[in-house]
């Protein structure tokens, strides 16, 4: 019987996929539209030879159709050819030497391929007339073209001239940014902004509170409940000049429990860093800072803990600090940091003055991953000495890609605190060690206009010397993140209306992948930050 229904199975999807049509099928004679779609298509399906095939017969009927030439040469670029793509464009050119997009595209492979030489002669013979986008196109391949020509005066005049440009292609903005920041060291757009929001459920709120808690002990559950979480910044950096460059931001973080009895362990916090940062011509950066923050608990403690003898610890602002900062940028992928500051609590017996630096860098890996590495150490001098302290912080950051731009992400922190006196505070012994481990896995979509979304499981322990402040938890979280930048000095983009292929020039963005936002990660890790003292 089950063979039966197996062979009836088997003729059904086989008679299901004979009466499905070919999503890449068309009839496109003559309408380019039609075409761009249906190579796309095939391109997408991995079947770019029958792309190429289809729009080789489609260029012998227009033979001097530059669009159709340029979704040829798009092809036998998705399909690793790229000799036959630039002779197919070189080809264009002897046939119709005013198609300036052809130009364009021509000049930046051979660019890619190390071909100056004939790129320039390609370049220089470009109509002086044309559309507007087109003569800016011609603009910022010519600095291109000159900074790898080993002439970055000439790069950096013809980008001058571009600033006050007016109507770019789309895909000639990210260009014109990317030679910005190689050639006059402006690094991105002057605004951007970051919102991270999650919600899921936490095994255990304790973990995440800004109180120095640990289990409720007498065998008691640890709250549990629905949690939202909020981590925004917005940034200004504007550029000054290759040497000098002003920056500010805002931020602004929170923990929110979303029951009754685990109300009190919630916080938001707000503040804001500013200062200076100088380059050099060889890429090292250096940036000194101020900061400053204000920390306040959403409610009252927990009524359990009150009812165990705990001292209570009332909703309202708890927490306020001052601090400097020196970041360095040896090179892209390594960064040094070290801060100094006083940290001011309500419970005046924790105010203290607190010390600490570490190392950071960043490994591209092969295939696409990306792996990023953070060392820090710490010291703590209390107005108390039972909470004097010093700690040691590891953090590793993997990025897994999958296909489609998706990728998954893992994130592991080690964290060692010790109390040497604590014996000043907690008679009973005489000083406290905890270790705590943080680990993060979960999958995130590719960018979507600035938006990913990310599922994660977390999984956070802590072992202390004193079994009072052992904890375990474990939480699943629906993460969204977006980000965004604004550069105002940079030209608008044209409002095109006809089908147009964008000219792809192959630019990733860099995203958060490199190191001057290694503090994000920091201060993103609640427990990294605080060590595994007070409120903070």
């Amino acid at each position: 019987m089950s063979f039966v229904l197996g062979a009836l199975l088997a003729v059904g999807l086989a008679t299901a996929a004979e009466d499905s049509p070919d999503l890449c099928a068309a009839s496109c004679t003559g309408d380019y539209a039609c075409l761009q779609v249906q190579a796309e298509c095939l391109v997408g399906a991995d079947r770019a030879r029958e792309a190429i095939t289809l729009l080789k017969h489609a260029c012998a009927d227009a033979p001097a159709d530059g669009a159709l030439v340029r979704l040829l040469a798009w092809a036998y670029l998705q399909s690793g050819n790229e000799h036959w793509a630039r002779k197919r464009l070189l080809e264009q050119l002897e046939l119709a030497s005013n198609d300036a997009q052809s130009r364009a595209w021509a000049v930046w492979l051979l660019l890619q391929d190390g071909s100056l030489a004939q790129a320039r002669q390609a370049l220089d013979a470009a109509p002086p007339t044309g559309l507007p986008e087109d003569r800016h196109r011609f603009g910022i391949l010519d600095a291109a073209l000159s900074q790898l020509e080993a002439q970055p005066d000439l790069a950096e005049a013809t980008l001058s001239e571009l600033r006050g440009a007016e109507g770019l292609y789309p895909e000639d903005l990210a260009l014109l940014a990317d030679l910005r920041r190689q050639v006059l060291g402006d690094r991105g757009e002057p605004w951007s902004a970051r919102v991270d929001l999650s919600g899921g459920y936490a095994h255990n709120v304790i973990e995440s509170a800004p109180q120095d808690l640990g289990s409720l002990g007498d065998g008691r559950r640890a709250p549990q409940a629905p949690i939202g979480e909020l981590d925004a910044v917005l940034r200004y950096e504007p550029w000054s000049g290759p040497r000098l460059r002003p920056t500010a931001e805002l931020r602004a973080k929170g923990f929110a429990p979303m029951t009754d009895d685990a109300e009190g362990y919630g916080y938001f916090s707000a503040g804001g860093r500013g200062g200076l940062e100088l380059g050099a011509a060889d890429g090292r950066h250096a940036r000194l800072l101020y900061s400053s923050e204000l920390m306040g608990l959403r409610g009252d403690q927990d009524p359990d803990e009150l009812e165990a003898g705990m001292e209570p610890v009332e909703g309202g602002l708890v927490m306020e600090a001052h601090r400097g900062d020196l970041e360095l940028d040896l090179t892209p992928g390594v960064q040094l940091f070290a801060g100094t500051g006083r940290r001011v609590y309500r419970e005046l017996r924790r105010t203290r003055t607190e010390i600490d630096g570490g190392g950071a860098w960043v490994l591209p890996l092969a295939g696409g991953w990306n792996l990023t590495g953070v060392a820090t150490g710490r010291y703590h001098l209390a107005r108390h000495p039972g909470w004097n302290a010093w700690g040691l912080t590891g953090l590793l950051r993997l990025r897994v890609p999958l296909p489609g731009e998706h990728m998954i992400k893992l994130r592991g922190i080690v964290m060692l605190d010790r109390w040497p006196d604590f014996g000043a505070w907690e008679p009973t012994v005489e000083s406290r060690d905890d270790l705590a481990v943080r680990l993060q896995v979960g999958p995130w979509t590719r960018d979507l206009a600035g938006w990913r979304v990310g599922l994660t499981y977390n999984l956070a322990t802590r072992a202390s010397s004193m079994d009072a402040y052992d904890y375990t938890d474990h939480r699943v979280l629906i993460e969204l993140r977006w980000q965004h930048g604004w550069n105002p000095g940079l030209p608008a983009a044209a409002t095109l209306v006809e089908p147009r292929l964008p000219l792809p020039y192959g630019l990733q963005e860099g995203g958060d992948q490199g190191l001057d936002r290694v503090q994000d990660l920091l201060r993103q890790e609640d427990s990294a930050r605080r060590g595994s003292s007070c409120v903070d």
